[in-house]
């Protein structure tokens, strides 16, 4: 996938904030989350994802609505990847479920006027 911006549509649409920190080593971490964000890219109502890591990790996945949302957390091969995630790779994570009511970008911010769009 792109590293860079996720290419959103005018809201509102779902994200899911999944923020991380992980145990030592690799253990086909890296083989697998690329494996799972070719799955989601594939999953109906899938729009774009973000992720970062610097010690901690965040990944947002955008989704047209919570049910597709929804629909990918019970993906069969998304279920195993979570399962070894906690029993593997994760010392800690939070999962956030939120409703993008605004959004712009640099080319499309009205910066300077009465506030943020």
């Amino acid at each position: 996938m792109d590293d860079g911006i996720a290419s959103t549509p005018e809201p509102p649409y779902t994200a899911v904030i999944f923020t991380s920190l992980r145990t030592e080593g690799d253990r086909d971490y890296a083989a697998t989350a690329a494996a799972m964000e070719r799955l989601a890219a594939r999953e109906p109502g899938f729009l774009g994802l973000e992720s970062a890591r610097e010690g901690l990790g965040i990944t947002v996945s955008y989704w047209r609505d919570e049910a597709a949302a929804t629909a990918w957390k019970g993906v069969v091969e998304h279920l195993a990847a979570q399962d070894r995630g906690r029993r593997e790779w994760y010392r800690d994570y939070a999962v956030r479920i939120a409703t993008v009511h605004r959004a712009y970008t640099l080319s499309t911010s009205t910066f300077g006027d009465a506030g943020p769009r």
